[in-house]
């Protein structure tokens, strides 16, 4: 069974991954729209600079050892038992805002 992240940890993680905890936190309530189509208005409605920080902070996080990974599902608001479930999530996320905001600059540098 998997403790729930303390407070401090919590803390924390809003205070030194701000930008990757905004961007988990637009999958709270999800209102019937696939993560994908999250994804999708997330670059339709926010800073390209701004999603490559919350990239930058997803990488980052991935790597740490510190922190617990349950702090993405609490803050996405999924469902994820095992840390492998958590951190496929994060990465397959992250991949999804990547590919988004390279295809958004292929498209501004062809029109």
């Amino acid at each position: 069974m998997s403790l729930q992240p303390i407070s401090t940890e919590r803390r924390r993680f809003d205070d030194e991954y701000d930008d990757l905890s905004t961007m988990l936190s637009l999958f709270w309530d999800p209102n019937g729209k696939t993560d994908a189509e999250i994804v999708r208005k997330a670059i339709q409605d926010y800073d390209p600079s701004w999603l490559k920080k919350v990239v930058a902070e997803g990488q980052r996080f991935l790597i740490q050892h510190e922190l617990p990974m349950e702090l993405v599902a609490d803050t996405a608001n999924r469902y994820l038992v095992t840390e492998a479930e958590q951190r496929q999530w994060l990465q397959t996320l992250l991949d999804r805002v990547q590919a988004e905001l390279d295809a958004r600059e292929a498209g501004a540098k062809r029109g």
